[in-house]
């Protein structure tokens, strides 16, 4: 086992006792070193807190290579938190917006896709992008977006149905509309809109206080066996569709 010098803590005693550890060492030449019991306890604490500190300054989440915020302690991707990524998989909330990250997501909509093509059950998909998204980053800068994002996300959580799951995809909202036809989710995107748009955002400081949304729409096609990718069909729709102006409805060409 070869320790790296900058790491060997050399306040615990090295000495000779039943219980020890022998490993070879090298720094300068090979040699043969012994920890107590005592030693190898604080060699443990030495390496954690070492391990510890170079989590807390990684600029990059070590699940999904996303670059975290500044001062994030969790990935606004996946939500991995930032000193210790083994406990990615307990996470399910995004770090920015506090919807249900992509991961969670994504499992969702292909367990109410998979549910309503077995018993042929209307469900649909609405995929949301903020209006001038772009814009209002440059303008805001990073904190402030993600602040705006927060408050955006909360109105979305309720804008919707009680049995109506909304997540964040990392760059898109995606709204999961169980027992919904195409109809229906039209009535639902324009409550979605209108809370959005009937919102004062403080974060927005007055340039970005009033922001609109845009969505596309996909409903599961019952007649269809087999893997329907509505979350791909419903963003196809929207940036289409967003062509024709913001602040609208996209509708896929039909069902899936």
């Amino acid at each position: 086992m070869k320790i790296p010098a900058l790491l060997v803590p050399l306040a615990a005693p090295l000495t000779w006792v039943p219980t020890t550890i022998t490993f070879p060492y090298r720094q300068g030449r090979l040699a043969w070193v012994s920890l107590s019991s005592e030693g190898l306890s604080a060699l443990n604490k030495c390496l954690n807190t070492r391990l510890k500190n170079l989590m807390a300054t990684s600029t990059t989440c070590s699940a999904c290579g996303a670059t975290f915020a500044e001062g994030a302690l969790y990935c606004q991707n996946c939500a991995t938190p930032r000193e210790d990524p083994n406990t990615r998989a307990l996470f399910v909330v995004d770090g920015t917006t506090g919807l249900f990250n992509s991961t969670f997501t994504a499992a969702l909509v292909d367990h109410e896709t998979s549910r309503a093509v077995r018993y042929h059950r209307p469900l649909t998909i609405l995929v949301g992008i903020v209006d001038h998204v772009e814009f209002i980053q440059q303008d805001l800068g990073e904190a402030k977006a993600i602040e705006l994002f927060r408050e955006l996300g909360d109105v979305l959580s309720h804008a919707i149905r009680d049995i109506d799951t909304v997540g964040f995809l990392g760059d898109r909202f995606c709204f999961v509309l169980p027992e919904t036809d195409q109809s229906g989710a039209m009535v639902a995107a324009e409550k979605i809109m209108h809370a959005v748009a009937a919102n004062e955002f403080a974060a927005g400081a007055g340039q970005w206080g009033r922001l609109t949304l845009s969505l596309g729409s996909a409903s599961v096609n019952p007649d269809r066996m087999g893997r329907q990718d509505l979350v791909a069909t419903a963003t196809q729709a929207l940036l289409e569709g967003r062509q024709d102006g913001s602040n609208r409805v996209h509708l896929a060409n039909a069902m899936i």
